[in-house]
């Protein structure tokens, strides 16, 4: 895993090298418009020519956890 990309407190985006793909994993935290609180984002695409193969075999698993990835994020946000 390679980070490739980085803003403290923003966010952070990962990059990991299959055979045939790069899988990009980007985690942003923003600010609510009213400043009373933040939303955090996942995503994940892979590109490369053999994107459609690892996207369905690893890419749908990393989706189906972030629902737990996600409240386990904001329980610990809410510890501070």
């Amino acid at each position: 895993m390679i980070i490739a990309n980085l803003e403290p407190l923003r966010r952070f985006d990962c990059d990991t090298r299959f055979p045939g793909a790069v899988m990009h994993f980007k985690h942003e935290l923003v600010e609510t418009s009213d400043g009373a609180g933040c939303s955090f984002t996942h995503r994940v695409h892979f590109t490369g020519p053999l994107a459609l193969l690892w996207g369905t075999l690893v890419g749908r698993k990393i989706a189906a956890g972030f629902p737990t990835v996600m409240a386990n994020v904001a329980k610990a946000a809410g510890r501070r």
